[in-house]
């Protein structure tokens, strides 16, 4: 059965356990269709009118790009990684290590899909474990990755990052390195050594605890399709997370230098 809202179609389906589905697609041309599922009829009726709402302006203000209904939000940090000034920044290395966390968190994300009450949720999972501080950091990061893209034209000009989002720093004793001491810890690392210099980047970048880093085979790695597999967690779960550009480049310059083991990636064939 279908239920058509202006431009968008809503399609309702069977799910294997007997409940109700329901598709929305928007077309709104010179955009590609998009199409999204929900368990409630109210939600898909909700999304599309958005969605359909959103296209149109852009439509309005110039903007054609028949891609912009699929940009995810990974690409979107991707492009903005790539982008010559971004890779100018002295501090580029620790921004990929930051946006890291989040292509592997959402990086499938439609960006006309993420909204504050995503991204709040995001903020929850970043504060366990993590003092304000460094929640903010990543929240920074991906706030200028936003803002880039929507000076780009990637990201539509009607949605602003959300205000607000920030934490109340603690005025504690205690207090976490910011941007130019990471830079300048990545720094003394690679002149300590290439090993020292890779393991700091994926731990980072990653979030590889010690034991983790230690049991890292290289075949739990895949260099080219950017990936890097952890077999035994604290959890017990196995997982796969994405490897940014410095770290890929961090693994590479190690397995060339010959200073670890053919197998174990910080490791010699003597254990050390």
């Amino acid at each position: 059965m279908s239920e058509g809202l202006r431009m968008a179609t809503i399609t309702k389906r069977k799910t294997s356990s007997g409940g109700n589905s329901y598709v929305a697609q928007v077309r709104v041309r010179p955009y590609r269709p998009t199409s999204k599922t929900f368990p409630k009829l109210a939600e898909a009726k909700a999304w599309a009118a958005a969605l359909e709402r959103d296209l149109r302006k852009q439509r309005k203000q110039g903007a054609t790009s028949e891609d912009v209904t699929r940009l995810t939000l990974a690409t979107l940090i991707e492009a903005y990684l790539d982008d010559p000034e971004t890779k100018a920044l002295r501090y580029h290395d620790t921004l990929s290590i930051l946006l890291a966390w989040w292509a592997n968190e959402c990086g499938t994300t439609k960006v006309l899909d993420l909204n504050v009450i995503e991204l709040r949720k995001r903020r929850e999972k970043l504060a366990h474990g993590r003092a304000p501080a460094t929640v903010n950091r990543y929240l920074s990061a991906l706030r200028s990755c936003w803002n880039w893209g929507r000076a780009a034209g990637l990201v539509p000009q009607e949605k602003q990052w959300p205000t607000r989002l920030m934490l109340t720093e603690d005025n504690e004793v205690q207090r976490y390195l910011d941007d130019d001491e990471l830079t300048r810890l990545l720094e003394a690392a690679g002149d300590h050594s290439p090993t020292m210099y890779a393991a700091v980047v994926v731990s980072l970048a990653c979030g590889l605890r010690q034991g983790e880093l230690m049991r890292l085979t290289w075949r739990d790695i895949d260099l080219k399709g950017q990936r890097l597999r952890i077999l035994r967690t604290k959890t017990d779960n196995p997982r796969t997370v994405h490897l940014p550009s410095s770290a890929i480049k961090a693994l590479k310059a190690l397995k060339a230098s010959g200073v670890v083991g053919t197998k174990a990636v910080f490791l010699a064939e003597s254990g050390e």
